[in-house]
């Protein structure tokens, strides 16, 4: 009997190990976590139906799922752990805290399921790399040439066939089966175009719906900056310009009203006569400086 609690003891310590291994990648399951709420939830909300658990995408099979719940973003800098309300500068900091002293709430169980096993369908390597470009936030960057350049040697068309081939049985078993088969059908190829459609040489590094969302809205907000900020360096050169007119005004009024009170000055001195005595003679006409001889 003890060596039957042994058994289970040692069962489940490496079944734990194995779980909480860190070759599950949090950053690569929560890509596919992600992709999944992003891009499949939708049509499960739109046909109002709730993901079956035979799916491995369900909430109840993510390992990471409950201490997901459990973060806040409070600020760029500041994350928050609801287990425990302490804070850290970053969600890595919070996931190694995660790691270390809420172990316990990972979902461990023989259904659990690492979505990070799920990169290849999902192409965490293309989404990875698109992300790395929008924090550069410049409007005129071009991710997704850079991921082709770095990505291309590694597409193979018998890999991707492979891949599509695995991408439909795994789609296939998150449609509910308890519904009419033309919905069914439907719902297949909805979700099919959604991820498996990507796993050809042609569409391979082509960005999901809702990722080239994100990409506009951050390139349409860069834009808007970049516009904002060119506003105001045209607004504190106008001033600049108004400002300079306006001393250049003030300096001929103030010209100007020295020239008048000069000339008042003069005008009061004027005799009566209207006629301005000079003290010098003034100069001889040619008639007055020319002698004739006398006839006589």
């Amino acid at each position: 009997m003890n060596v039957y609690y042994l058994l289970i003891i040692i069962y489940y310590f490496v079944y734990s190990f194995i779980v909480c291994d860190q070759s599950c990648s949090r950053e690569n399951s929560r890509i596919v976590r992600d992709y999944f709420i992003e891009a499949i939830y939708p049509i499960y909300e739109k046909n109002h139906l709730s993901i079956p658990y035979e799916c491995i995408f369900s909430p109840n099979r993510d390992i990471f799922y409950q201490q997901e719940l459990n973060k806040a973003k409070i600020s760029n800098t500041q994350w928050l752990c609801k287990y425990c309300n302490k804070t850290f500068y970053s969600e890595y900091h919070l996931d190694k805290h995660l790691s270390n002293r809420h172990n316990d709430t990972l979902i461990q169980n023989e259904q659990s399921v690492c979505l990070a096993d799920y990169c290849l369908i999902f192409r965490c390597d293309v989404l990875k790399q698109t992300k790395k470009s929008i924090r550069s936030v410049n409007p005129l960057a071009r991710g997704p040439d850079i991921v082709i350049r770095k990505s291309k040697q590694f597409i193979n068309e018998q890999q991707l066939t492979i891949l599509r081939s695995r991408c439909a049985s795994v789609i296939n078993e998150c449609v509910p089966h308890n519904i009419h088969h033309d919905n069914r059908v439907n719902i297949q190829h909805e979700m099919y175009a959604e991820v498996c459609a990507y796993l050809t040489t042609n569409r391979y590094l082509e960005l999901p719906n809702y990722f080239k969302s994100l990409i506009s809205f951050t390139t349409i907000l860069s834009a808007a900056i970049f516009i904002f900020l060119c506003l105001i360096g045209i607004g504190i050169l106008r001033r600049a310009d108004w400002k300079f007119n306006d001393e250049e005004d003030e300096s001929e009024k103030h010209l100007s009203d020295e020239t008048i009170s000069t000339a008042t000055a003069l005008l009061s001195k004027t005799p009566a006569s209207g006629i301005i005595h000079s003290s010098k003679s003034p100069p001889s006409t040619i008639r007055h400086r020319v002698r004739f001889k006398s006839l006589d």
